[in-house]
Parts: structure tokens; sequence; C-alpha cells
């Protein structure tokens, strides 16, 4: 699916959600199911995230609202959710511009503080977990919807040979340009839930399920998952 087609099914996820039931948009579940994905990168947590949205239009189906994953595109939303330039986009991803450059050019005001477009993420994932639905993936969405009980956590981790491989052939890279890449994503998710949560990424304490995808197929995974959020819904209901 193109990034393309990825932003409009979450355009339309958006509208669906809105005016699901005619005018009820002030009307929330008590518990809303949602899943978010902690990924070492190269674990596949796109494609897995791809596949469980199949899963869960299945299992867990909603007045004709289909399940999306917010990944890259959760940027975007964000700046349409607040009414932002699209050139912000630089400043919202994980590996964002360097610090001192950012500061300089939040002083020269040319945009607005790093903790308030971290806040405006912020509403944004609440906003969508609330509505229901949804597979959030990185940018510690697990530690911004830690209360809610509705909402699975899921860490993937796996082999830096497997996700070397598998990155070079998501993005047509070399071997070692694929390497280069997994560690640049990798500091960078580390170093973004530890500035804003103080957390480490990698603590299993976190999460609800910690998968290692080394051995186990996308559908596999995904069973795995719409299992684990079936029961944290079951669960959450009763209390």
């Amino acid at each position: 699916m193109s990034d393309d087609r990825m932003f409009e099914r979450c355009r339309h996820y958006i509208d669906c959600r809105l005016t699901e039931g005619g005018k009820r948009r002030d009307r929330v579940r008590k518990v809303a199911p949602a899943v978010t994905i902690s990924r070492e990168t190269g674990s596949r947590a796109v494609t897995i995230g791809k596949v469980l949205t199949g899963v869960l239009d299945e299992v867990a189906p909603s007045s004709g609202c289909r399940w999306t994953v917010f990944d890259e595109n959760l940027v975007e939303e964000v700046l349409a959710d607040h009414n932002l330039p699209k050139r912000l986009k630089a400043y919202l991803v994980e590996d964002k511009v360097h610090e001192f450059t950012a500061s300089i050019e939040e002083i020269l005001g040319l945009h607005p503080s790093s903790w308030t477009l971290f806040h405006h993420t912020v509403e944004t994932v609440l906003k969508l977990a609330l509505l229901g639905q949804v597979i959030l993936v990185g940018r510690g969405t697990n530690l911004m919807t830690a209360s809610m009980p509705g909402v699975l956590h899921v860490r993937l981790i796996g082999s830096v040979e497997k996700r070397v491989a598998h990155v070079a052939r998501y993005y047509d890279l070399a071997e070692d340009e694929a390497r280069k890449l997994i560690r640049k994503k990798d500091a960078a998710g580390r170093r973004f839930v530890r500035q804003h949560f103080g957390y480490k990424n990698a603590d299993p304490m976190i999460y609800d399920l910690v998968i290692n995808t080394d051995r186990l197929r996308d559908e596999a995974v995904a069973t795995m998952i719409a299992d684990g959020l079936r029961d944290r819904i079951r669960l959450a209901r009763r209390a």
C-alpha cells in the first residue's frame, strides 16, 4: 500500500469515526479498542500492522469503520488536526533535525516550540485512541495511552541480521546502508522516548506483549496480537 493510499485510508477513518452513528460525535465508548506497536527498526511493524488491520476487521468490526494503521502518516494527521503547515513535518519525526538548529529556529519564530509540537502529537494520539480501532506505531504511543484500559501495547523485536535483511528488501538498500539506517532510527527512537517520557523503550515492563518476529510469519504475529487485544478488552469491560 502506497503512502498516499495509507494517508487516504487514515482520513477516511477519521471521517467514518466522527460521523459514526449520525450525530454521536461526543459519545466515546468507555473501552475503545486500540493497539500500540513499538518496534526495533526492521522487525516488520508496518507490514505486520497492515496484516493486523485485516485480522481485526474480521474479529472486532464496528459499524463499517475499518481498523487503520497510523505510522509515518501520524505526522500528517497531527499537522491537519492542529492546522499546522506541512513544512513542520521535519520537526515531528522521531529522528528530527538537530536540536541546536531547532532551538535557533524556535527563537526566530519560524515554528512552534518542540514541546508545543509534542503536546499536539499527544492530543492527536489520545483522540485517535479514544475513537478506537487504530494501530499506533512508534513515537512512545504506548506511554501516551498507558492509562487507557482498551489499548494493548506491543513491542516487536528481532535479530540484527534478520532486520537488516528486511530493511534492505523493503527500502531497496545495500546491506551496509540498511545497517546504518537501523542504527540511526533505533537511536532516534531511544532518544525520543527517554527525552519525553524518561523511560527506556526496550523496557519489557511497559508492554503487554514482546514478540520476536525472527521465526514468525506476519499472519502469526497479527493473530497473537488480536488474541491479546480481545483478552485485554474482555478484562477491561469486567473491571
